[in-house]
């Protein structure tokens, strides 16, 4: 199986900005480079060596871990003096000034350059085969000599073509159980809620046991989320809804959008199948990855729901009747996308493209894997649009 993230130089990915400098502001802008760290963690560290408040620290999208990152943060009331912070894979380059905190919206892209390891012949084989009409078995055996020969023939094929790939969410959009905490959040199940947040660190039989005793509960995390969460229960012991509220409203946000990232992921597997022909298919935590076996090489254009209270679903679309399907299966209602008792958290829905586009797709070296004996490597470079997944993008070319 072939393996990506092997070292963090593996997988280097620059933001894509729309950001304007300027020579004043009262936001300083920064390009954070950073290794093996989230990018909410390398800002916590950030805040601490400068004695700033995280909050001060704005920044457009959330970077892996697991991996070398380049983005553009914003500080407020920060100068370039912030350069000389001393930090551990961690560095700061002053880029200019400007008068808005940098979110989502400056985010276009991202730049990828993705180094995969452990290729074996049945590997390269099946990816040679997406893009040709005459295909190899994937067992055959090929020499050295032919790999080589295979690759170099496949980088013309690839040159100037739009690539697309089914436009899933992957599995690190998805912790052990948000969505059915987002269920319980759904359902108005809001002391289920507590004990569901709760289980991701205290042993469920613990838990069980020591169940509305808080302070013992307290006793038995640190976590920064849960920590707020039982002290209000400590003082209100029957009030879960203000007990949830301790947690920050962005973080809640995100376990109603695992549940709808959910819901979108099995509508598109079922659409792929539907629309594509003969697939692939990965298993993960949620359900069913399908891939085409040939490569996509034009636009299907369509969209699949963010389920939400507010979303159109027309009775003659395929799409909404996969979706009806999917929500009838679950039990959920679109109407339960409003929870009164939490408006906050109430969503109306969205969109989201079902095939993203691989811009600029290259192979940029094919060689011998020096960390994998009798393997091989390829290193691919390409751009996507903001909220698409890199690894759902190499997904696609392999399996």
């Amino acid at each position: 199986m072939y393996r990506i993230k092997q070292l963090p130089e593996d997988f280097f990915v620059r933001e894509v900005s729309n950001l304007e400098m300027r020579e004043k502001g009262d936001y300083a802008y920064f390009l954070m480079k950073k290794r093996s760290y989230s990018t909410q963690k390398a800002v916590e560290e950030i805040a601490r060596a400068a004695k700033l408040k995280s909050s001060s620290i704005g920044y457009a999208g959330l970077k892996d871990k697991q991996a070398v990152t380049e983005q553009i943060i914003s500080v407020a009331y920060g100068d370039s003096s912030l350069e000389n912070i001393n930090l551990k894979d961690i560095s700061l380059k002053f880029l200019g000034r400007g008068y808005l905190k940098i979110g989502i919206g400056y985010l276009e892209g991202n730049e990828f350059r993705i180094v995969v390891r452990n290729l074996s012949f049945s590997d390269l084989i099946r990816l040679s085969n997406k893009f040709s009409d005459d295909e190899l078995r994937e067992d055959f055996a090929l020499s050295e000599r032919a790999a080589h020969i295979l690759i170099s023939e496949l980088k013309p094929r690839l040159e100037g073509k739009h690539v697309f790939f089914p436009n899933y969410f992957d599995e690190q959009r998805f912790s052990r159980s948000n969505c059915e905490v987002a269920r319980h959040f759904i359902k108005r199940e809001f002391e289920d809620a507590v004990k569901g947040i709760l289980a991701f660190d205290i042993p469920q039989k613990q838990l069980e046991k020591k169940w509305k005793k808080w302070g013992a509960l307290s006793n038995m995390t640190k976590n920064h989320l849960e920590t707020p969460m039982l002290e209000h229960l400590k003082r209100n012991p029957n009030d879960f809804v203000g007990a949830l509220r301790a947690i920050p409203r962005r973080i809640l946000r995100l376990y109603i959008g695992s549940f709808q990232s959910m819901i979108f992921n099995n509508v598109l597997s079922a659409l792929v199948r539907n629309l594509l022909g003969e697939c692939s298919e990965e298993g993960y935590s949620r359900g069913t990855f399908a891939f085409p076996k040939k490569a996509i090489l034009e636009s299907h254009g369509e969209q699949i729901p963010l389920m939400g209270f507010g979303s159109e679903l027309s009775p003659d679309s395929e799409t909404s009747k996969i979706v009806s399907g999917i929500l009838e299966k679950e039990e959920i209602s679109q109407r339960e996308f409003i929870i009164r008792e939490m408006p906050e958290l109430s969503s109306e829905g969205s969109e989201r493209n079902a095939f993203c586009d691989m811009e600029n797709l290259k192979i940029e070296e094919f060689s011998n894997d020096e960390m994998n004996e009798g393997r091989y490597k390829i290193v691919f470079s390409f751009c996507l649009k903001k909220g698409s997944y890199a690894t759902i993008a190499i997904k696609s070319l392999l399996i």
